[in-house]
């Protein structure tokens, strides 16, 4: 993992900055967002599951940006590799599953924009 930034400002990146199409904006990542629990364990427990199923589906088409929400509305954010376009169908699922409650994954960014935009979305 590589921290990308930590403050207020990147609370705001990790809220969902949106672009003109209403998708997150910036290049093309596989966002997960993750809340910070009062459980520092259990929040580890998770976090390290996550780079587990990260790590089974490595690739270098799409970059992953994890964002940590902390409870004092601020965030982190970092960057985690990458995985391959083809894996993405399998791996969503599963990382939605280790997130439940807590957080949300979901492709974002330009090239995901412009195809809606071209799909007339």
């Amino acid at each position: 993992l590589r921290a990308v930034g930590g403050s207020a400002a990147a609370a705001e990146v990790g809220r969902g900055a949106r672009d003109d199409a209403g998708q997150a904006a910036g290049p093309r990542r596989l966002q997960i967002q993750m809340e910070e629990t009062t459980d520092e364990g259990a929040d580890l427990r998770r976090l390290r599951r996550l780079c587990e199923a990260l790590d089974r589906h490595t690739g270098d088409e799409i970059p992953v940006e994890i964002v940590i929400r902390r409870r004092d509305a601020s965030a982190a954010r970092l960057a985690r590799g990458s995985v391959s376009t083809s894996a993405l169908d399998r791996l969503l699922p599963e990382v939605q599953a280790l997130l439940g409650v807590l957080g949300t994954a979901h492709e974002v960014g330009q090239v995901l924009a412009a195809g809606l935009i071209a799909a007339g979305r």
